[in-house]
């Protein structure tokens, strides 16, 4: 797995609030330069490297071009199809338009200032030129780093999991039942092995890490149909202290992990909601999985750390994705942002 030698950090306390609702950033606010700041820096020098703070892997923080700053860390979990390795790839080949955009930001600017011959206002205003067409490369970046990135990670998944739905089921349980049941490795290299000759490297390594083959059907369409959450809420056990009504939520879980909640999929959650067919603390599963995403230790429906970060067999493809691979609440994505404020507002208006 590709690993990220650097990460976007900011120090949060988090403290939990009642039903199930935790502490979070009412904004996204970009870390490093201001704008006042960026405006005083372009004032000097059209061409000034902006800085952002930055983790690398030995935790210590250190500065980085801010077109150079990512929003993820290390994911440690199993990337069954390979796309979470994707995934970083695609965030780091966002950088370098960012990269060339700030170039074309600081000449405009410099062209500008040219005719203001020691004009301090006039300078002002090209600085602030200058500072809003680096605003524009900065959300380029987002935009890049996150919708577009997401939507090759979603078609990733789609691929992987339309393969895996084609392995043989049966060879895998049948494996996967007498691995468990056995205490030492040779064992199971020499009893259930056999078991799983119809299986090819690919549909090994699926049923190895999920423990199952997944049933036929995009991911994609897992995230749309009724389906996917029966399926699901059968792999959410008990110990898991999973909802009765978890089906319904599903497949609105998995399509906010993935931010492919459309305007027509969040009016069809509202009136599910609204003539009682998800509940409130339900609900609640599908705005919590914002901090879950950057790791946030719930304290008060403590059930939802065993839901988020268990086994997680239970959570739709997008989400086991998703578990704590964003370094803090202060740099999620700010579409996944909009998206949780608007299931928090359904979910206020609840009785």
């Amino acid at each position: 797995m590709l690993k990220l030698t650097v990460v976007i950090a900011s120090l949060l306390v988090l403290a939990p609030l009642a039903n199930a609702e935790p502490t979070l950033p009412e904004d996204d606010a970009n870390p490093g330069a201001t704008r006042s700041q960026a405006v005083q820096a372009f004032v000097k020098d059209c061409h000034a490297n902006l800085l952002a703070p930055a983790w690398d892997e030995s935790g210590e923080e250190r500065n980085v071009p801010e077109c150079e700053a990512l929003t993820l860390q290390q994911n440690c979990n199993p990337d069954t199809y390979g796309c979470y390795g994707g995934y970083q790839s695609c965030q780091l080949a966002c950088q370098p338009t960012c990269t060339k955009c700030q170039g074309t930001c600081a000449t405009t600017c410099d062209d500008c200032k040219s005719t203001c011959n020691g004009d301090k206002a006039c300078t002002r205003k090209c600085a602030e030129g200058r500072a809003d067409c680096r605003d524009r490369c900065l959300k380029g970046r987002r935009e890049c780093q996150g919708p577009q990135c997401d939507a090759a990670s979603v078609t990733c998944e789609s691929n992987g999991l339309d393969r895996a739905s084609r392995c043989d089921r049966a060879a895998c349980t049948a494996y996967v039942e007498c691995r468990d049941a056995q205490e030492d490795y040779e064992t199971v290299e020499k009893v259930c092995a056999p078991k799983a000759r119809t299986l090819d490297a690919f549909c090994m390594g699926v049923c190895e890490m999920e423990g199952y083959i997944p049933s036929s059907g995009s991911a994609a369409t897992m995230l749309a149909t009724p389906e996917n959450g029966a399926t699901l809420a059968r792999h959410c056990t008990a110990a898991a202290q999973c909802p009765p009504d978890y089906a319904a939520i599903a497949p609105y879980l998995g399509s906010f992990c993935s931010g492919a909640t459309t305007d027509a999929s969040f009016a069809t959650l509202a009136a599910t909601v609204k003539r009682g067919g998800i509940s409130k603390r339900t609900l609640s599963l599908v705005f919590n999985a914002y901090g879950a995403i950057h790791g946030y230790e719930f304290k008060k429906e403590l059930w939802m750390n065993g839901f988020f970060y268990g086994e997680g067999s239970w959570l739709p493809a997008s989400c086991r994705a998703k578990m704590k691979t964003v370094a803090s609440a202060k740099v999620m994505p700010f579409y996944l942002t909009k998206l949780r404020d608007r299931v928090k507002t359904l979910w206020s208006a609840k009785p």
